[in-house]
């Protein structure tokens, strides 16, 4: 939805200096619509961050309402109080991808070099899943965190969310 992006990873293949031109949100929604009469049934929003995009719950809820299974991949560093209460009501995703790149703030916020990004993301996530939002985490291996791959499932199996660790970015 749009290359913006809350955090600075070390590694992010995403260019924040891309201009380009954004789609409309009613061009968006043509697309939705194009991609459904196709027999898609599933779309993934993502970005860059896509709770970045200022119409990130419109074009969620024409998803939802076109009958996509939705997913949201995010680094979950906005996922709090009434945005994830929003994102539960307008657009009941079927799960929200969240980044993880640590177990430990040390590791994280490393590789985020946004400080206080590991704290914040774990009070995130305990609250999204208080509110019953289904998550699931997502973990790029890098040489940075790979001694604590053991420590990222600990913390998982914590948070009561599936993990998957990619070893390839």
């Amino acid at each position: 939805l749009t290359y913006r992006c809350n955090l600075n990873c070390s590694f992010c293949y995403n260019d924040t200096k891309l201009q380009g031109v954004p789609l409309a949100t009613d061009e968006y929604v043509r697309f939705f619509e194009d991609l459904r009469d196709l027999g898609t049934m599933n779309l993934t929003l993502s970005g860059g961050e896509p709770l970045a995009h200022p119409e990130f719950f419109t074009l969620g809820r024409a998803a939802r309402d076109l009958g996509f299974l939705v997913r949201v991949k995010t680094n979950g560093h906005a996922l709090r109080g009434k945005l994830a209460q929003r994102m539960l009501d307008e657009v009941d995703p079927f799960t929200i991808e969240v980044s993880l790149h640590g177990a430990t703030a040390t590791v994280h916020d490393r590789q985020t070099r946004v400080a206080g990004s590991f704290d914040r993301l774990i009070a995130n996530l305990r609250a999204a899943r208080r509110l019953g939002l289904r998550i699931k985490l997502n973990a790029p291996l890098t040489l940075w965190n790979e001694h604590e791959v053991e420590a990222m499932f600990a913390l998982a199996d914590d948070l009561g969310v599936r993990i998957d660790v990619d070893p390839e970015i």
